[in-house]
């Protein structure tokens, strides 16, 4: 069976090379005028997935359609705007699924995401970040990585395991800086980063973190990290 996996159509050369040297099939993201212009290609804003269930803006659908049969696409209600969508508004599709826990700022959650999280008995956790996917860099069912104290407060209250990083080292151009959970994706316990986490100043940390849950990281080039908008694998 292929495998896909949802990025920018913003995504480096490098980092789109290697994640197809690894067997994968990539779905670009194009860029929506709509969106602020550092997310307006970014998977996590257009997309959330769960199980075989595919939720996305209604721009992106038609991206999906090789996907038919394998997987149930649904298309959002809350994103039909004529005016620019900007922060929160475009966070509603922007939840983390981390075992059977939804992590995200629940008041903005699509009324899919909404219905899907009462399908699969999802245990949900509220944070303030409106960009909690960005925020987040999901290691296992019950660990994640992230620079936000308030995500981390929250989750560690849940019980769930979280390294909370000292420093902001992803970038995004356009914004002061990017984060670690819009750099990264997992897929069948490989961590991989778009850019090169070994220049990350808590390399060894994040390693070290990642290897006790029997997950090895990977750099998808020799750039500096850089968030992309999550790489959504399928």
């Amino acid at each position: 069976m292929m495998k896909y996996v949802l990025v920018s159509s913003k995504i480096s050369v490098k980092c789109a090379e290697s994640l197809e040297k690894c067997g994968f099939e990539l779905i670009k993201v194009p860029e929506n005028g709509l969106f602020d212009s550092p997310v307006a290609a970014h998977p996590d804003i257009f997309s959330f997935i769960i199980d075989n269930n595919v939720v996305c803006h209604s721009k992106i659908k038609h991206l999906f359609d090789k996907l038919q049969g394998n997987y149930n696409i649904i298309e959002a209600r809350d994103f039909e705007k004529t005016e620019k969508c900007l922060y929160p508004d475009d966070c509603r599709l922007n939840f983390a699924i981390c075992g059977n826990k939804l992590i995200g700022k629940q008041r903005n959650a699509d009324e899919k995401i909404k219905e899907l999280a009462e399908k699969y008995n999802l245990k949900k956790i509220d944070v303030n970040q409106g960009y909690a996917k960005c925020n987040i860099c999901i290691v296992d069912e019950n660990s994640i990585i992230t620079e936000d104290k308030g995500i981390y407060q929250k989750c560690t209250r849940a019980g769930m395991d979280v390294l909370l990083l000292e420093k902001y080292e992803v970038k995004l151009e356009g914004y002061k800086n990017g984060f670690i959970g819009g750099a990264s994706g997992l897929y069948n316990k490989i961590l991989y980063f778009c850019g090169c986490i070994q220049a990350h100043s808590e390399y060894k940390r994040i390693n070290d973190f990642c290897s006790s849950k029997g997950i090895s990281v990977v750099s998808l080039s020799d750039e500096p990290l850089y968030d992309f908008g999550s790489l959504l694998f399928l």
